[in-house]
């Protein structure tokens, strides 16, 4: 069963957070999509991935 955690980051001196991470963890097959959804919309600009980590 894969497990999810979103949190959020705070970079700098900003009082609020300027950011959200997720991190997917224990899933099989390695081939895995993550969408960020703004009010039910794919949210694209500003939005970092990365490769599978071991």
């Amino acid at each position: 069963q894969p497990q999810v955690e979103i949190y959020p980051v705070q970079s700098g001196s900003l009082p609020q957070t300027d950011r959200l991470v997720c991190a997917v963890m224990d899933f099989y097959p390695p081939e895995l999509e993550v969408k960020w959804l703004k009010n039910g919309q794919e949210e694209t600009e500003h939005v970092v991935s990365t490769k599978v980590m071991q």
